[in-house]
């Protein structure tokens, strides 16, 4: 494996693990309050995660059942404080699974991609216009604030989200099983250069943002 891809794959790897016990946690809420599918029995598949999923269940009131739901799942290192923060913070897992799962979404849409991050968590590099701070932005506000789901869905819309489509089954350094990988062509050529080398740091090539999205 060319040791960019092996790079890529990492930094995909180490940024979404977080959507495992997210799905689990959603499953577990969706059931308890008799709001998802009934309970899969053995021979079928469970439900795929969504973003609709989560944010069907922040707009019912249950954002607290669903974080604590989620930081149960947690390996204990990721429930505590970071950065600036003194105590720990129920909601910022949740917040911060949301905008990973937004990311993965754009990742597989190929409008995006994760960059290794050597001395912290992959950072997602968006859309050109979007500032990378943004999409953490819309995922946190939707957690801590009832009724901002609505815009948040506005905001993926205009990205080509669909927050009811589950993320596509990925492969080798998030390339579709067809054997293509993200923004090839349909012979397989590449339609558009891959992602710069990462290096030590924040890799992203930040230059390249024109100006930040905003709620307003």
């Amino acid at each position: 494996m060319p040791w960019r891809d092996w790079l890529t794959e990492l930094a995909e790897h180490r940024a979404t693990r977080i959507l495992t016990p997210l799905a689990e946690a959603v499953r577990g809420v969706e059931e308890t309050e008799g709001m998802g599918q009934p309970k899969a029995k053995p021979d079928r598949e469970p439900e795929r995660l969504t973003i609709h999923r989560v944010l069907r269940l922040l707009d019912g009131g249950r954002r607290m059942p669903l974080a604590r739901a989620l930081n149960a799942r947690l390996p204990e290192a990721e429930r505590t404080p970071r950065g600036d923060q003194t105590e720990q913070d129920p909601l910022a897992p949740l917040a911060e699974a949301l905008a990973v799962l937004i990311g993965a979404q754009l990742v597989a849409r190929g409008t995006a991609y994760w960059a290794m991050n050597w001395t912290g968590p992959s950072l997602l590099v968006p859309p050109d216009g979007i500032a990378p701070e943004t999409i953490r932005t819309w995922a946190d506000t939707a957690v801590r604030l009832p009724g901002q789901t609505q815009r948040l869905g506005l905001h993926l819309a205009a990205l080509g989200v669909d927050e009811r489509a589950p993320l596509p089954t990925t492969g080798r350094a998030g390339a579709r099983r067809t054997g293509r990988r993200r923004g090839s062509g349909r012979d397989g050529s590449a339609s558009h250069p891959g992602p710069p080398a990462p290096h030590a740091g924040a890799s992203p090539p930040y230059g390249r943002w024109r100006s930040p999205c905003c709620w307003g």
